[in-house]
């Protein structure tokens, strides 16, 4: 019943069924009949494992912990425990230990001490440990809990690493001679995130500079300023959407025009109604080409004016792509396009603008400036051909673009495109003598050209029929097969010029076994009459032909499934078993046996009872449809090479 309520989760999950009932043993024993029998069948589709149950001893702490969670039991709270943080540095000029003692009330204790002597990581360690439980000794503390991030010296210390060196084996020995002062001591490893203020202390002391009298004591107080020596406040370089529309709200207020500049105002507003005061006109003369610069004239294209063909732009860069992008920065606007306002939305995460101008956050380095239309193709020009250029091409001169520290959307492209052009690159490239492709013969392909040829049988009788012949294409997986009541040679002889050579063309070889049918003169004449090479496996070996054995069992299975208990009627379902077998994608190939065949895939009654969109639009289209089919030839033999 289970099964079958919950059909789709048994059919992606396994199951696995905990019983003290022996149901494995049940299920797969051979003498199942009645109704045992049909249980069995139908929960043979799904992935089920049987165990048996054991103790119920799991399950009742399972329960006991349900009831009484960890967080909810009270735990004693041990009075007097301080806290102490170390931790040791070494650098090149010089090593240093970190202190932090804290009590339970929360009064804390901070000491650095710089180390006199050359010292190790490890060693330093160690220094800050020792340093520290002095410390709580010399205050007459009995409680301790120190905390360290070091591995090797928590480790060392609770036994779970051995001491081979004679230095770390005698800090060891301080270590615990000093802890068994104590009343309790406990040393915890924590990660080096949470031990930061031990951290600054120790780089404090083994940074700094000694000082010249080793008498005197260096003391630095941490006193806390509430508020700045200034009272104004600071300009910060970044605009937020809000700061720029208050200013240009102000702005438009504040000014005092005459009815028709107010006219000119208002409209320059609805164009671009928050940015425009931070606009900056571009000159002719700051877009023109330097005349002077002769690594301008490398290149086959004039820069200076953007080339359409067709109304659509010669580069991605000439069309204005940083209007939306800033227009959402400022105030918020996006298209009416439900689509386009959301991809907005997605570009926009990647840009800031600073002081008017674009910028996009990099991956690899600093804020990128964001360039668009003949400021794009200079880039380009001076990139690839200018003083500094070597006249890369393709996506190394993209890279070299954005390492120098601009962007545009279309860069990749725009940078194959221009290098393309460059006559100089064009003429000096280097000359390649191999053909651009394999070469290939003129000849066309020899379908179905291998064939796998066996016997299934004897089954139960149907319709008389208790003989399978079956024939599989080695390359397709194609299979053709016919029930028989006695398989013979004239059988066979009738099957191969009915279903393959009158269905498929003239085979070149068939691979069999050495039954007595295949081997028999009158087959053999008829194939050698077709020219058909007729392939025999080991005599006392016929599994050796695996192509025809794997189709056996394929057929065999899908029979069982589709018949459940009715053994009989096996010979009127071997079509429709034939039918799913074509029409499934195989795992070797990739694709179904009726696209490599027929060049597409077959209409499927599941297509006609939902009303697939080959069903409900094609049939309106018949010229549409044509040319569909003439695509799917074109791309045929793509296919058929990707199955190899």
């Amino acid at each position: 019943m289970a099964s079958r309520k919950l059909r789709p989760y048994f059919q992606a999950h396994t199951i696995v069924v905990v019983s003290t009932f022996p149901l494995r043993s049940v299920f797969h024993s051979p003498s199942q009949s009645g109704r045992l029998a049909k249980w069995v069948i139908e929960l043979s589709e799904y992935d089920i494992e049987y165990r048996g149950r054991t103790c119920n001893k799991s399950q009742v702490l399972a329960d006991f912990l349900i009831e009484l969670p960890e967080d909810q039991i009270l735990k004693e709270v041990q009075p007097g425990i301080w806290e102490l943080h170390v931790d040791g540095s070494s650098s090149k000029n010089g090593s240093g230990v970190g202190i932090r003692l804290a009590s339970p009330p929360g009064e804390i204790l901070e000491q650095s001490f710089r180390l006199g002597f050359k010292a190790s990581n490890n060693e330093a360690e160690y220094e800050a440990i020792i340093a520290g439980m002095r410390l709580a000794q010399g205050l007459n503390i009995k409680h301790v809990h120190a905390f360290c991030d070091s591995q090797l010296v928590t480790s060392q210390f609770s036994g779970e690493y051995a001491t081979k060196d004679n230095r770390m084996e005698a800090y060891v020995k301080i270590v615990k001679d000093l802890a068994s002062t104590f009343k309790d001591f406990t040393l915890t490893r924590i990660p080096r995130g949470e031990n930061i203020d031990a951290d600054a202390l120790a780089n404090l002391a083994s940074t700094s500079a000694p000082p010249k009298d080793s008498a005197l004591k260096r003391v630095i107080p941490v006193e806390l300023i509430k508020f700045p020596s200034i009272k104004q406040g600071i300009a910060l370089a970044i605009s937020t959407r809000s700061q720029i529309a208050r200013q240009a709200k102000a702005i438009v207020e504040s000014f005092e025009t005459s009815p028709k500049d107010m006219e000119m105002t208002e409209a320059a507003e609805e164009t671009e109604p928050t940015h425009l005061p931070m606009t900056t006109p571009i000159t002719d003369a700051e877009n023109a080409p330097d005349a002077d610069n002769p690594s301008l004239k490398d290149h086959d294209q004039d820069t200076s004016v953007p080339k359409e063909t067709d109304g659509e732009p010669e580069y991605g860069c000439d069309k204005p792509w940083m209007d939306q992008i800033r227009a959402y920065i400022v105030s918020g606007e996006l298209p009416s396009n439900k689509w386009a306002a959301r991809k907005v939305q997605k570009q926009a995460a990647r840009y800031v603008l600073l002081d008017g101008n674009i910028y996009r956050w990099g991956f690899s380095g600093p804020l990128l400036t964001c360039v668009e239309g003949q400021e794009a193709r200079q880039v380009m020009e001076e990139v690839h051909s200018g003083s500094c250029g070597n006249h890369s091409g393709g996506k190394a001169l993209a890279i070299k673009i954005k390492r120098h520290g601009h962007f545009w959307p279309t860069i990749v492209n725009d940078c194959v495109k221009f290098s393309a052009k460059c006559e100089r690159c064009q003429r000096h490239a280097p000359k390649i003598h191999q053909p651009t492709e394999m070469l290939s013969s003129v000849s066309s392909p020899y379908p179905f050209m291998r064939w796998a040829m066996d016997i299934v049988g004897p089954l139960h009788a149907s319709k008389q029929k208790r003989f399978l012949l079956v024939l599989t294409n080695y390359f397709s997986k194609w299979v053709e097969a016919e029930a028989y009541a006695s398989i013979k040679d004239a059988q066979v002889k009738s099957f191969v010029w009915r279903n393959i050579i009158c269905r498929h063309g003239l085979p070149f070889e068939i691979v069999t076994h050495n039954g007595s049918q295949f081997i028999s003169n009158r087959f053999e004449t008829f194939c050698a009459k077709w020219k058909i090479r007729l392939s025999k496996s080991t005599p006392r070996h016929p599994q050796g032909n695996g192509q025809a054995e794997a189709m056996n069992k394929m057929i065999l299975d899908g029979l069982k499934k589709r018949l459940d208990a009715k053994k009989g009627r096996w010979a009127d379902e071997l079509d429709g078993v034939l039918w799913s077998h074509r029409t499934t994608p195989r795992r070797a190939i990739g694709e179904t046996p009726f696209a490599l065949v027929y060049g597409t895939e077959c209409v499927i009654p599941s297509e006609v009872t939902s009303q697939g969109l080959r069903r409900r639009l094609l049939p309106e289209h018949e010229d549409l449809n044509d040319s569909l089919l003439f695509d799917e030839l074109d791309f045929l033999n793509e296919r058929r090479w990707q199955a190899l």
